[in-house]
């Protein structure tokens, strides 16, 4: 009998491996590229400019927080699903490393999150819109 709770156990860590690095969701196509928002940063809104990407077979990002003294790049990582198409990412930047949550919207045109240390805050926004530059004529 204890082989069999030895191979539930077993069974049961590959089954939750599986789901914590599961694929890029299946909205992935749909939010591939770059995005510009706003992140709380200290106790200031600032500027962000986000870029998620499969390239790697995962879904990850990157994103550079605008201030006066130049800003600051930080990278998304280890994307967790929790919806249709939204999730949790580990940050990592010059202040750290945390989680930042983003869901989004249905019609692909924006995303809204939250970040945080262990767990977001709330409050602690990490926004972005589809990024269109405006041609030149």
């Amino acid at each position: 009998m204890s082989w069999l709770r030895g191979l539930c156990l077993i069974l049961a860590f590959v089954s939750l491996t599986a789901l914590a690095h599961a694929g890029p969701p299946a909205c992935s196509p749909d939010i591939v590229g770059s995005w510009t928002g706003q992140v709380l940063d200290g106790d200031q809104i600032k500027k962000l400019h986000t870029e998620f990407s499969t390239g790697s077979g995962e879904l990850t990002g990157t994103y550079h927080v605008e201030d006066p003294d130049g800003g600051y790049d930080g990278t998304l990582t280890d994307f967790t699903p929790s919806g249709a198409c939204a999730g949790q990412f580990v940050w990592h930047d010059r202040d750290g490393t945390g989680v930042v949550r983003v869901d989004f919207r249905p019609d692909r045109d924006r995303f809204d999150g939250e970040w945080g240390d262990e767990a977001p805050f709330r409050n602690h926004i990490f926004t972005g819109r589809r990024y269109r530059p405006v041609p030149v004529s």
